[in-house]
């Protein structure tokens, strides 16, 4: 009786310290699991964060660059409007050149409907001067030399 006694005392008492040695490892586990899942809230918490941050400079940037396009474009638009004025000057410029080398018309009653004159001035010593004119359905064209 009391080996028994005393040996299903100590059996108890092994079994109650390794239910609570289970308890603890459950315990551990438990608080283990609970840090690591923090830590990776609070991974997920700076990423989050971080990719805010990545976004709002990408939208700077962005904006950056499309300020620079505006820029250019305008830049552009002022650039082919100063051509553009300086090609009407031009073209203005060569038609009243031209206007001003094209031949006269003069008023000259035709019965025939193309005639054409040739001739010479002769206030001119030797023909110096000369003068075409012609004329077709009612039109007259008169070229001084």
């Amino acid at each position: 009786g009391v080996k028994e006694d005393s040996y299903e005392k100590e059996l108890d008492r092994n079994a109650q310290i390794g239910r609570g040695m289970e308890d603890r490892a459950q315990e551990l586990e438990d608080q283990a699991e609970n840090k690591i899942e923090r830590y990776l809230d609070t991974l997920e918490a700076r990423s989050e964060v971080l990719e805010d941050d990545a976004r709002g400079e990408a939208a700077k940037q962005l904006e950056a660059e499309r300020r620079a396009v505006r820029w250019a474009k305008r830049q552009a638009v002022e650039e082919a409007e100063k051509v553009r004025a300086t090609a009407e000057k031009s073209v203005a410029k060569a038609k009243a050149t031209s206007a001003a080398a094209e031949p006269t018309e003069v008023a000259h009653p035709a019965q025939d409907d193309t005639k054409a004159a040739v001739g010479t001035d002769g206030a001119n010593a030797g023909g110096a001067s000369a003068g075409v004119s012609a004329s077709s359905g009612g039109r007259s064209i008169a070229l001084a030399a």
